[in-house]
């Protein structure tokens, strides 16, 4: 609502002789007073005071000046609190000094001005502050203050200048000067906050409020002049009760009376009784007392979205009528086209478009305005088909309260028509002339001058929901008023200055007091009936009303030792310290400041009255919020142990509390913990990581839950956690026995559940569920999750899960669905035509004669056994180890090799039974021999592929030695065990048989026939066919039947093949006699050494090559086992073997040392000269025993082509060495240390030729 006083119209618009005027007189003429002119209130001193006497009993007595009353002892207190000597304080603003300025809505609006004139008095006289006022009446503007609602908020932003009334939207806000403004009325809620979406940052803030603000509506005078235009001719005047409370005692204190269509001739004028024009000059020139339609305020807008406050109004009330229908803000655009169907022209509510050129406050706006009858009247929806049935509804200015007043007309549906008067002197008497309604506010002295009263028009009570946010104003206007401050000047305002304005609390019977006193010209000369509302005359009036309420006045005041326990306050020094009193020695409270997180605010009751101190709150209470009059105790799960604190500290882990307000936890029982911290119950106590609780108690006893079989159970320790096996076993917080499912079925229902759990790579049983067996292989991890009991990977089944179910087979450590070609009998048979049709391939490459024995494809195939070696060797070392890291799973093929018999799957449709299987493969060698002797017998029966008994014996000696390694290993497999953490033990190639069980104890026996078989008796036999074989190598059935063993080696090391096959039987033996993984890599790496060592000094292969070959397998072999202990992460139990294993090996080199130094001692002797040299005599005579015979260069060529390549080197090697140590011939390759004159024996080369038939004529030694 826009509230202007125009200023000619109050000071002028009286014309001399008109009734309004006589009705202005008596009263001194006013006084003006600004803020420029240094006026200084004197409401507590002179000049109201004019003396004071002291009577017998020395009891002084003051009297005022303007009541002559005595003064009651509050006021003399008020008055000993004024210093006019001491100079006055200063505000800061932006670190700059100013006096405190205040800024009300002029001095037109009573209760304004009345409450900034009441805290300045206050402020000035008695807090000492410079205050300076833009509340003054003044002619040219330059120090006065906003006069309407939005303008007063725009200012206390801080936009426009001060004092320029049509300045107050200027879009750039800042500061104008101003610090504290009175007042804001809570009716205008909307309006505000439109602008502080407009100046978000910049909103005044709210320091003080009192429920006696402005409040507007329509009143009708409850009695009032004859009406008529004769009487006014005559000037008769006489007063008469309004009939309507004469006769019914209605005071129209609900809008339903003006409804009723009784009340319209009977108690109010038609509307064409009410003239719009007066008789001598009609509206159309001159003066005229109504405003048009289109210059009332809250109508300019070309479209409701341009003016919020028509759409609002349409969209609230329903009444559309005449606003187009369709367009961008037509009624389709906000929802309300259904309306139109309802308008026929007659029930509009808006007119046409008018032009406003001219109108100073909107120049050329072309806009819709209401539509207007009789050129001045905008009828209500309840009267406009018919305007006989309105009441007039006259309000002033450019339309005062028309936007509030339009809403209840539209939205109540009343019979009204709604006029603005242009003349304020008719806007004063129409309603003593006619029965009208007419628009005021309250407070107002003018509401009843002249001693005329009004009744209001009451409509439902306020809702603040619908004013500040809908923008509906259907409701009563509220009286509650706030005073704020510009938000820069709240940045460092003196709390005694916001005190006072926090505390004043005027009320209505206040303002009527003042009303009253304002119509008493005798006492008040600036007043007065009929007088204007100077700035002089309002001063006197909140003087006297303070000096009549001196106890009031003294509550305003700020007693910084005051605390409110309520706001959450409490005593402090001037430190910022909190004390606990304010009256004693010791005590020097200043002031109050807000309890902070930690304290509550606790009343304290001195002798100077009540305030309150701030208390630390009690151990086991904390407050985390500040201003609060009271702890909270800790909730259960937490505690505090020290007072003053802000939050409850949780309950540590280990710890609960199941008590509010305590003040410490209860540590759970011993070896117990928590899960988390904030426990709450005894319940919550559990087992730390790495323990368990047990099911049975120290008594043996089984606890309630604990349903499993008792076996499953371990056995009596103790009540407390019991420490989780270190190996193999996972016990998470809370773990416990209770919690071990019992079966499959259980284990659906506990999995969530803490209890012992395996962990990859190991097993336990439902039986057993302690008893932790572990997995090996390359893919262990996968074989056993871990988890609940029993859990193995698909397919698989047993312990350790170290076994297939039926259906799947087993390769590399995981089982794999059985194709329907695997499962039949003819693939499990498929091995037989292999094996015979290998077994004629073979015959048929083994028939080479003794000189072909050199040729390159024999190197090849030695290359092509050493590598089938080589891979089985792999597999044999990877077996060792429990499994392989993820960087050699590439190498998993090794194992293959070391279980040929994998290949064709015997688990699908061979024997599924496991001991049936391995009796199988223990026997494969001799399988093979059947199968071999079969194909054999065979070729004597079918004509033309007839096979040489010989060498199918020997194809099958070279089988079986090329796959010695698998066979050892096969072998020896039931015996090569690894360790598991429940310390029992386990086949390595089959983790499900466990050593001394039932099923490993019925293998046992095949078991050692195997190896005395196929391992001890092999070498047996091999070893005695070489030991004879210088005797009968000469035979070529010997040497069909031993080709294998011989064919590849040098004939001086022709027994070089049974090495090869001991350094396999050492590995097969490997994991029979050492469970420490680290025992197990020191004897093949010294194994490795060993064959190494002798293969690198006598390289016994036929073929440089293979010789070659073979060592550096062995050296990629010893570099794979050096680079174990960096590839797999040793168990505990391995790794306290290192320790042993080290000094073995300090052993080892000090051991060698020592016989190396005793070597060369014995060397160095006497008897090992000796030695020397009857060795070296021996050798000599050999050398000469053979030479002589050396007389036939083509036989002895024919002889070094039929060597070994590197026999042949070892021949050229000796020509050339006994060439130049014996005859003296320079080589360029090699140091001759003899010289001639050291007697250097020389042979000279014989001249004549020999009497041998084969002597060549080049030289013998050549």
């Amino acid at each position: 609502m826009v509230m202007p006083w125009q200023r000619a119209l109050l000071v002028l618009a009286l014309a001399p002789g008109s009734q309004a005027a006589h009705d202005r007189t008596g009263g001194p003429p006013a006084t003006y007073l600004t803020a420029g002119s240094g006026f200084t209130p004197r409401c507590f001193q002179d000049p109201y005071p004019q003396k004071c006497s002291t009577d017998d009993t020395g009891k002084e007595t003051c009297i005022s000046r303007i009541d002559s009353a005595p003064l009651p002892d509050s006021l003399r207190q008020l008055a000993a609190l004024v210093d006019h000597s001491k100079p006055k304080k200063q505000v800061k603003v932006d670190g700059k000094e100013m006096p405190l300025t205040l800024a009300g809505q002029n001095d037109y609006f009573f209760s304004s001005m009345l409450v900034m004139l009441c805290y300045r008095a206050v402020v000035d006289e008695i807090l000492g502050y410079n205050t300076t006022t833009f509340g003054q009446h003044c002619s040219d503007g330059t120090y006065c203050a906003p006069n309407s609602a939005d303008g007063i908020y725009y200012a206390a932003v801080g936009c426009g200048i001060l004092g320029n009334i049509d300045n107050f939207h200027y879009p750039q806000c800042d500061y104008n000067g101003a610090h504290i403004f009175f007042e804001l009325w809570e009716m205008y809620s909307a309006i505000y906050n439109t602008i502080d979406r407009e100046y978000m940052a910049q909103q005044p803030i709210r320091i003080g409020r009192h429920e006696a603000g402005v409040s507007e509506a329509w009143y009708v005078a409850k009695e009032w002049n004859a009406w008529g235009a004769d009487r006014i001719a005559r000037n008769e005047s006489y007063k008469e009760p309004w009939p309507a409370y004469r006769e019914m005692g209605i005071d129209l204190s609900y809008y339903k009376y003006l409804q009723d269509d009784k009340y319209y001739g009977k108690y109010f004028d038609k509307l064409d009784q009410v003239p719009v024009c007066p008789d001598n000059n009609p509206c159309g020139t001159g003066t005229k007392y109504m405003t048009p339609c289109a210059m009332q305020c809250g109508c300019w807008a070309t479209n409701p979205r341009q003016l919020g406050y028509i759409g609002e109004y349409i969209k609230n009330t329903g009444d559309g009528c005449g606003w187009p229908k369709e367009g961008e803000g037509g009624l389709d655009d906000i929802g309300m086209g259904h309306i139109h169907s309802k308008c026929d022209g007659i029930n509009d509510a808006f007119g046409d478009v008018v032009d406003l050129q001219g109108y100073p406050k909107h120049t050329n706006k072309t806009i819709r305005t209401w539509k207007c009858h009789d050129k001045g009247w905008w009828l209500g929806a309840g009267c406009r088909q018919n305007s006989s049935k309105c009441i007039a509804a006259l309000t002033s200015g450019n339309g005062w309260g028309t936007p509030s007043l339009r809403y209840k007309i539209g939205g109540w549906g009343m019979p009204f028509a709604m006029g603005s008067s242009a003349s304020f002197s008719a806007y004063l008497g129409f309603p003593k002339l006619y029965r009208i309604l007419t628009y005021w506010w309250w407070p107002d002295p003018y509401l009843g001058e002249v001693g005329f009263r009004y009744e209001p028009v009451r409509f439902e009570p306020f809702d603040s929901k619908q004013y500040r946010f809908d923008g509906n104003m259907k409701t009563d206007t509220p009286p509650t008023a706030y005073i704020v401050g510009h938000h820069k000047f709240m940045e460092s305002a003196p709390d005694d200055v916001l005190g006072v304005a926090s505390k004043i609390d005027l009320v209505a019977p206040d303002f009527q007091w003042m009303i009253s006193a304002f119509e008493d010209g005798s006492r008040f000369p600036n007043c007065g009936a009929g007088a204007w509302v100077y700035y002089n005359c309002i001063a006197d009036l909140a003087c006297a009303w303070m000096r009549e309420n001196p106890d009031r006045v003294l509550g305003w005041i700020p007693d910084f030792t005051s605390c409110s326990s309520a706001a959450g306050q409490g005593l402090v020094d001037a430190a910022g310290d909190f004390v606990t009193c304010r009256v004693g020695d010791g005590c020097n409270a200043k002031q109050c400041n807000w309890c902070p997180a930690g304290r509550f605010a606790e009343v304290l009751i001195d002798v100077r009255g009540r305030t309150s101190i701030c208390t630390e709150c009690p151990a086991g209470k904390s407050q985390i919020r500040g201003n609060q009059q009271s702890c909270d105790d800790c909730d259960i799960g937490s505690f505090t142990s020290e007072p003053g604190r802000a939050t409850c500290d949780a309950c540590a882990e280990g710890t609960y509390q199941s008590l509010k307000g305590a003040s410490q936890c209860t540590a759970c029982p011993d070896g117990m913990t928590t899960g988390s911290t904030a426990s709450y119950e005894k319940l919550q106590c559990i087992c730390p990581r790495e323990f368990y609780r047990p099911c049975r108690t120290s008594s043996g006893e089984l606890r309630p839950g604990c349903y499993c079989d008792p076996s499953v159970y371990q056995p009596a320790q103790s009540n407390a956690c019991l420490a989780c096996p270190n190996i193999g076993i996972s016990c998470g917080m809370g773990t416990d026995e209770i919690n071990i499912p019992c079966h499959k079925d259980d284990a659906e229902n506990k999995s969530k559940l803490p209890f012992p759990r395996t962990v990859e790579k190991y097993w336990a049983s439902y039986e057993e569920p302690l008893s932790v067996y572990l997995c090996i292989g390359s893919s262990a991890k996968k074989s056993c999750p871990g988890g609940i009991p029993n859990s193995c990977g698909p397919g698989l089944k047993g312990i350790a899960c170290g076994e297939c179910e039926a259906g799947y087979y087993q390769q590399s450590g995981a089982c794999y669905l059985c194709s329907d070609l695997e499962s039949s009998v003819l693939f499990f048979l498929s091995p037989i035509p292999i094996v015979i049709a290998l077994t004629f391939f073979l015959h048929k490459i083994s028939q080479a004669p003794v000189s072909q024995w050199g040729a390159p494809v024999n190197g090849i195939g030695g290359i092509g056994y050493l590598t089938l070696v080589y891979v089985q060797t792999v597999g044999a070392i990877l077996s060792i180890f429990p499994a392989l890291p993820d960087s050699m799973q590439t190498m998993s093929f090794s194992g293959l090799s070391t279980e040929m018999t994998g290949l064709f799957h015997m688990e699908c449709a061979g024997p599924q039974d496991y001991n049936t299987r391995f009796n199988m493969k223990l026997f494969i060698p001799e399988i093979v021999a059947v199968i071999m002797l079969f194909a054999w017998v065979l070729s004597l029966v079918v004509p033309g592929i007839r096979m040489d008994k010989n060498i199918v014996a020997g194809s099958l000696g070279g089988l079986l030695k090329t796959f010695f390694v698998t066979i050892a290993t096969l072998c020896f497999s039931l015996f090569q065990k690894y360790n598991h953490p429940n310390g029992k033990q386990s086949m390595v190639s089959a983790s499900h048989m466990v050593l001394n069980s039932e099923e490993w104890s019925a293998l046992v026996s095949t078991s050692i026939v195997s190896i005395l078989v196929n391992c001890i008796g092999y070498l047996a036999v091999i070893s005695y066919a070489m030991y004879v074989a210088p005797r009968h190598f000469h035979k070529v059935a010997f040497r069909r039947r031993w080709k294998f063993m011989i064919m590849k080696m040098r004939p001086s090391l022709h027994w070089w093949m049974i090495l090869v096959l001991m350094r396999a039987l050492l590995l097969a033996l490997t994991a029979v006699i050492f469970n420490s993984v680290v025992w197990q890599t020191i004897w093949i790496v010294i194994s490795l050494i060993l064959y190494f060592g002798a293969s690198y000094a006598l390289m016994p292969w036929r073929s440089v090559f293979v010789s070659a070959y073979d060592v550096l397998v062995h050296c990629g072999l010893l570099l794979m086992c050096l680079c174990m202990p960096f590839l797999f992460e040793l168990e505990q139990d391995a790794t306290k073997d290192v320790p042993g294993v080290l000094v073995f090996l300090c052993v080892i080199s000090f051991t060698g040392f020592g016989v190396a130094v005793l070597y060369a001692l014995y060397s160095s002797s006497p008897m090992g000269k000796r030695r020397k040299e009857r060795m070296a005599e021996a050798y000599a005579a050999e050398i000469t025993k053979i030479f002589p015979q050396i007389v036939e260069a083509r036989i002895t060529s024919q002889m070094m082509l039929d060597l070994p390549a590197l026999d042949n080197s070892l021949v050229r090697t000796v020509a050339a060495m006994l060439d130049s140590e014996l005859f003296g011939r320079a080589s360029s390759f090699r140091l001759q240390w003899r010289s001639d004159e050291q007697g250097n024996i020389r042979m000279q080369p014989v001249t004549e030729k020999r009497a041998h038939p084969n002597w060549a004529t080049q030289d013998w030694w050549a």
